[in-house]
């Protein structure tokens, strides 16, 4: 599957894509020097929110970590490790299956955790009614009609672009994977690689 021209975009669509980005952006750079204020990597930041944010529990295994991540199981077990370095997480055996390690908050972790959530937060209060991508509307109008298979044009192209990607002989990994809101469903929006 190819993407489609380029100049099937509206000179609106484009535009809207590059506010997103630049907002996007502005939000990242500003978590990346919250959590080096806080002594730790942007990662490490990431890391303690989706084991405090995992739905259901206040603990993930590794490889829902590497997911939330988008990284390699190895570089998962590889921040873990520095994580644990550091004093910020620990590994634990479950109790409930064995087999399976539970990655775990202490409360180094959970102290910093708690001080750049609550900055998250507010930054995102701040942009309320600038980084929304409902207000995208050039983008979402244009995308949100379905294609033959059900997906939306954007999540088509998202769809090819992941599949041309892992074609490659040694296609770089998938940093992060953003998403938007249309309707009622999540398309994906934007993928970035290392």
């Amino acid at each position: 599957m190819s993407l489609p021209p380029a100049d099937q975009l509206s000179k609106p669509q484009y535009e809207a894509l590059s506010e997103f980005r630049y907002q996007l952006r502005r939000f990242l750079h500003f978590s990346e020097q919250a959590a080096e204020r806080e002594g730790i990597t942007p990662l490490q930041y990431q890391l303690l929110l989706h084991v405090r944010g995992f739905p259901g529990r206040d603990w993930a295994s590794v490889g829902e970590l590497a997911e939330r991540l988008q990284v390699q199981h190895h570089g998962a077990v590889a921040l873990l490790g520095r994580c644990e370095k550091a004093g910020l997480a620990e590994r634990r055996r479950s109790l409930t299956d064995r087999r399976q390690m539970e990655v775990h908050l202490l409360p180094k972790g959970d102290a910093i955790l708690a001080r750049l959530a609550a900055l998250h937060e507010a930054e995102l209060r701040s942009l309320q009614g600038t980084f929304q991508v409902a207000n995208i509307t050039a983008f979402n109008n244009a995308a949100a009609e379905p294609d033959a298979v059900g997906r939306t044009r954007a999540e088509s192209e998202w769809f090819a672009l992941r599949e041309e990607l892992e074609q490659q002989p040694a296609a770089p990994a998938f940093d992060t994977a953003w998403t938007a809101t249309v309707g009622t469903r999540v398309t994906p929006l934007v993928v970035s690689r290392r």
